[in-house]
């Protein structure tokens, strides 16, 4: 398979106006070990997000070659594989070959569809997390064997036959996948707490725990992100045309994933 670079970044935060239930303590930052599954939960559906090529592996370390994984402050997840632009050690591999049966939401600018995303290595990798809404509970404060809903978004660079354009894969995640698109097929990631040392991320339906964060608007349940990039589009004005930034929602793919977070 011909090599391609792509640089992504996985933005995260609280959703706006998030916070947490009252009388919950304040969590403090975790830094973390993340293994980056080859098989969801059920040990046999291949996972769409997978580890680094050799001489490398699927196992990521806080504080090591590069890499900051950790729990935040704000009870969300995030990670950083390169410290700086073009400078980092880790990789991660996405498959974009499966498109999902869903017509892209797209009415704006139907023209500035892109009608497919190739597969490759991920480079500049950045990962973060959202919880849902005020009654999420944070990271650190679920009780073991608890799960809860999570939104992710996945902002990318590609770079082929060196030009460079940028794509989002969205868990439900921005504007663009949810308030401006509220008929969105995209799924949530079920977070689940195993124990004081230890949570998994995985798309949702999850082979092993269900459909615990359904989306009613797919057709049937399935592993499916949105994928979405930015264009730059000349618009009239009164003392002439200005450049103006859209997202344009492309379509959809299914991108089952797992991911093991564990206390360092």
């Amino acid at each position: 398979m011909k090599r391609i670079a792509i640089s992504l970044l996985l933005f995260g935060g609280l959703v706006a106006g998030t916070a947490f239930l009252a009388g919950a303590p304040k969590p403090q930052g975790v830094s973390l070990v993340v293994t980056i599954e080859p098989k969801l939960s059920d040990g046999v559906t291949d996972s769409r997000i997978r580890g680094d090529q050799t001489p490398f592996d699927n196992v990521y370390t806080d504080g090591t070659d590069g890499v900051t994984a950790q729990l935040s402050s704000a009870g969300t997840f995030f990670m950083n594989f390169w410290p700086q632009t073009d400078s980092g050690l880790r990789d991660v591999y996405f498959d974009h070959s499966a498109p999902a049966p869903y017509a892209s939401p797209e009415t704006a600018h139907p023209e500035l569809i892109r009608s497919s995303y190739p597969s490759g290595y991920g480079q500049n990798t950045k990962i973060g997390s959202a919880l849902m809404d005020s009654n999420a509970v944070a990271m650190q404060n679920m009780t073991n064997g608890s799960s809860q809903c999570m939104k992710l978004w996945w902002a990318s660079r590609m770079t082929i036959s060196g030009q460079n354009f940028g794509w989002r894969d969205n868990f439900h995640m921005n504007d663009a996948d949810s308030s401006v698109t509220p008929d969105t097929k995209a799924s949530f990631v079920i977070v689940r707490r195993v124990d004081a040392n230890n949570w998994t991320l995985e798309s949702n339906p999850s082979p092993v725990l269900g459909d615990l964060c359904h989306n009613a608007n797919q057709s049937g349940q399935a592993s499916v992100d949105m994928v979405l990039h930015d264009e730059s589009i000349s618009v009239p004005g009164k003392h002439g045309n200005s450049t103006s930034t859209v997202t344009i929602r492309d379509g959809y793919y299914l991108m089952p994933f797992r991911l093991t977070l564990t206390r360092r």
